[in-house]
């Protein structure tokens, strides 16, 4: 009685000590899954909980590490802050030693050099990226490394290199599509074909590019035939389709056609969406149609006004390069010189953006790192107050407890394996002395005639009424059979020999024996197969568990312990060990 008091004391005093340190947030909050569906919309609150989960060592290093790359790179873009906390991940021994996560983590620092221009470190990335891709059999994630890879090389100005592995990652995903079901992976594949088509039109490959439309198109027609495509999608890739090669027909001085495209294009929902209006604006310049250029480049400046988006790389190469080729093909230069004083002020204002928000990102990292600090530090100073405060009653209390426990455990489980022998044995006998009883029967049962037996030629025939007793005598012929022949040893030994041995009805096999054995048939083999073990392990004192398993008929000793301790409720090991004190 004591005791018990001694350990409630100590479970109370546990949970008073950790409530001092309690976090107010429910442990709900504190999953990869919750954290990664508010990286995007509510990267700051995210950041919240991770600072709250390792204080509190709601996680483990690497987990927080992760998810905080996560929001740095998806959520705020904010690239060299993700780099270093992918960094601190990546050298984990979880990370090394689980290539899914080791995949993960490659994706986003590749990707995060590639936005920082770091095209040398991006390759290093990728080339690990594939390695650990290849590792763990995902295609999908083999072909965006080679993808990445194309897009770092072609940012170093090594475009037939790039080419290469466009044309790498296609083919891996075109083995991918050949047996999928799952639209991403379509798309996926459109996508790469997008990449490989927009930098034969950058190079003027304007042959090259068409030459890759009738797969494209194809691709199209498979995609809209996908299960569970998201709503308006394939409007939106149709869309995207049309006004490319709109483009690229234009470029290459046919006209007609790129007037085709264009009009496809103008017939899609998307054309004219907000975002799906200034997709025309490329075609339009290349047909020297400069006035209807310059109206939808207007509109477009004011949707950047109205958004405050003038400042922006996106506003300098769609709005004011566009402005600026249409007036040049107009020759209204009064006009151009005004547009290319707007292009030089906005260049020189995102330098100046840019050098601020690199500073800003740097100081963030050094003040993260700083801060990251502060919580490891509080959080090692409560972890050791914690464990000084309750020590010395676990030690004490616990412990006492524990060995009561096992003591107890150990006494109970010695006195269970012995009753558990001494049931074998008795059950052992008496199946020695029914089996005598059963040889005994043996050759008056085999005069059983043919028409006291089943019929068993056809197997479209059903059983007759009445012939439960010959059925029972059948089953009592073929049970002493197996026995007398040791047929269950065989580990090869099926339904099919039985059947034809007997003359048994195949259709009608299963509920025969589960009739008549109370079990399916691997059951009622594996029964015989566990009382002739038995007899191994309590005659053969030299043979091993393998050993026993083998003779005993069982293809692996996994499956011999699992029937064993099934049947009897102790392991063989643990049936031989107290049948040897018994002895």
């Amino acid at each position: 009685m004591k005791m018990k008091q001694c350990i409630l004391f100590v479970f109370f005093s546990l949970i008073q000590m950790s409530s001092l340190g309690a976090s107010n947030s429910p442990d709900s909050l504190f999953t990869d899954e919750y954290i990664e569906s508010i990286c995007l919309n509510e990267p700051k609150r995210a950041l919240v909980l991770l600072d709250e989960a390792e204080q509190l060592k709601k996680m483990p290093p690497y987990r927080i590490d992760y998810l905080r790359c996560l929001v740095y790179h998806n959520g705020m873009e904010q690239y060299r802050i993700a780099l270093d906390y992918a960094n601190k991940a990546y050298h984990s021994d979880f990370i090394q030693n689980n290539p899914m996560w080791k995949y993960s983590l490659l994706d986003m620092m590749s990707n995060a050099c590639l936005q920082l221009s770091d095209y040398e470190a991006c390759i290093r990335y990728v080339v690990e990226g594939t390695k650990s891709a290849r590792e763990i059999g995902d295609k999908s994630g083999e072909a965006n490394m080679m993808l990445m890879h194309g897009e770092a090389k072609r940012k170093m100005g090594l475009k037939a290199e790039a080419e290469t592995y466009f044309l790498q990652a296609i083919g891996i995903q075109k083995k991918v599509v050949a047996s999928t079901r799952d639209w991403h992976d379509v798309d996926d594949l459109l996508y790469s074909y997008g990449t490989l088509i927009s930098a034969y039109q950058e190079d003027g490959k304007y042959e090259a590019a068409i030459g890759l439309l009738p797969e494209y198109e194809r691709l199209m027609d498979q995609l809209k035939k996908m299960p569970d495509l998201p709503d308006g999608l394939c409007d939106l890739r149709y869309a995207s389709e049309y006004a490319a090669f709109a483009c690229i027909y234009a470029q290459n001085g046919e006209q007609e056609t790129a007037r085709k495209y264009y009009l496809k294009y103008l017939e899609t929902n998307y054309a004219s969406s907000i975002e799906g209006e200034p997709i025309r604006i490329e075609y339009l310049l290349n047909s020297g149609q400069y006035k209807e250029a310059l109206h939808y480049i207007g509109k477009e400046k004011q949707r950047y006004a109205d958004n405050g988006e003038t400042i922006s790389f996106e506003y300098l190469r769609y709005a004011l390069e566009y402005e600026e080729r249409a007036l040049a093909g107009l020759g209204d230069y009064k006009a151009l010189a005004e547009t290319r004083k707007q292009m030089l002020a906005v260049t020189d204002s995102l330098n100046s953006r840019d050098k601020a928000n690199a500073a800003l990102e740097l100081s963030t990292l050094y003040e993260t790192n700083e801060k990251n600090e502060q919580i490891r530090i509080q959080a090692d100073k409560l972890y050791r107050e914690r464990i000084f405060l309750i020590a010395s009653l676990v030690v004490l209390f616990l412990s006492l407890a524990v060995i009561s426990f096992i003591v107890h455990s150990l006494r109970a489980t010695r006195r269970k394996n012995r009753i558990l022998v001494q049931q074998i044995d008795e059950m052992l006998d008496y199946q020695e002395e029914l089996h005598r009883a059963k040889k005994a029967m043996l050759d008056s049962a085999a005069t059983l005639t043919s028409e006291e037996l089943p019929a068993g030629t056809s197997d479209s025939e059903e059983l007759p009424a009445g012939t439960s007793e010959s059925e029972r005598k059948l089953f009592e012929l073929m049970d002493m059979t197996i026995d007398s022949e040791k047929m269950f040893l065989d580990p090869d030994i099926n339904r099919d020999a039985l059947i034809k041995r007997f003359g048994i009805l195949k259709n009608s096999f299963a509920q025969f024996i589960q009739t008549y054995a109370g079990t399916n048939f691997n059951g009622y083999i594996n029964n015989k197969r566990i009382d002739y073990s038995v007899l191994l392990l309590r005659d053969e004192a030299n043979y091993t568990i393998q050993a026993v398993s083998d003779d005993s008929g069982f293809s692996n000793v996994r499956t011999f312990h699992r029937v064993f301790r099934d049947r009897y409720g102790i392991t063989p090991a643990e049936y031989r060990k107290n049948m040897t004190r018994k002895a």
